[in-house]
């Protein structure tokens, strides 16, 4: 436009922000217009984003595959965490289902409920690992650059589990049971990293950082809780409801 050539003229200035590209963008199309154009700019500056630590260049869409965020990735983490879910619970005793998103919702009856838990969280951690390139697992994240060119370290996908134990409380309503479960899954979700976030009748508590839960789970033996639980012995009044 001749109004911005004729800004750029009196003023000698030209700013051009742009992110992740530095050659083939907006601001190279500017440079070869005002060269064509006759147009002195001595004081042009084109900031963009320095590139990601594979030093390519691309669009969002490619920097969303590069670092495993695009749809697909993410749709893969989903059916990952599906999969770890119902492989840790008793299945004739526990439910399962998927509310949306990346949500999910466990009814739980099994006696050892707290011990499957950690068991999946513990699953996931590890498998989620194969999602993300060996240079990114050895440095325990991802570094990239983000909009302001600045190097940020992004730590692995993690669980924030809450859980709302029924024992020794009166819900009138699924309102209320859902009420419980929204404040629980805030409080775990404030929990950096991976979290279980336990609301009970009398305390609330992160599972992960319970001593005797850790104990207890490392005296546990997989095979002897299975058989247990595919008697159908279980305890009808310790449910839990996991979001």
């Amino acid at each position: 436009p001749a109004a911005l050539a004729e800004r750029i003229a009196c003023s000698g200035r030209l700013c051009v922000i742009e992110e992740h590209v530095a050659q083939g963008g907006v601001g190279a199309m500017l440079a070869v217009w005002a060269l064509n154009a006759g147009i002195a700019v001595p004081r042009f500056r084109h900031l963009h984003a320095a590139g990601y630590p594979s030093h390519l260049y691309g669009s969002q869409a490619f920097h969303r595959r590069e670092s495993g965020l695009d749809a697909g990735s993410i749709r893969q983490a989903l059916l990952e965490l599906a999969q770890v879910i119902t492989s840790v619970i008793a299945r004739r005793t526990d439910f399962v289902g998927h509310i949306g998103g990346d949500d999910f919702l466990v009814l739980m009856r099994s006696p050892d409920w707290a011990i499957r838990l950690v068991r999946l969280v513990e699953t996931f951690s590890a498998r989620i690992r194969s999602h993300y390139k060996p240079a990114d697992v050895l440095r325990e994240g991802i570094e990239s650059v983000d909009r302001y060119g600045q190097l940020r370290r992004f730590g692995f996908l993690t669980l924030s589990v809450a859980i709302v134990d029924s024992r020794g409380r009166s819900f009138q309503s699924v309102d209320e049971v859902a009420e419980a479960l929204q404040v629980a899954k805030g409080r775990a979700k404030q929990i950096e990293g991976n979290a279980l976030w336990y609301d009970g009748a009398y305390v609330e508590r992160n599972l992960l950082e319970d001593p005797a839960l850790l104990a207890t789970l490392g005296e546990a033996r997989t095979g002897d809780l299975d058989t247990f639980l595919d008697t159908g012995n279980f305890d009808t009044h310790c449910p839990a409801a996991v979001g």
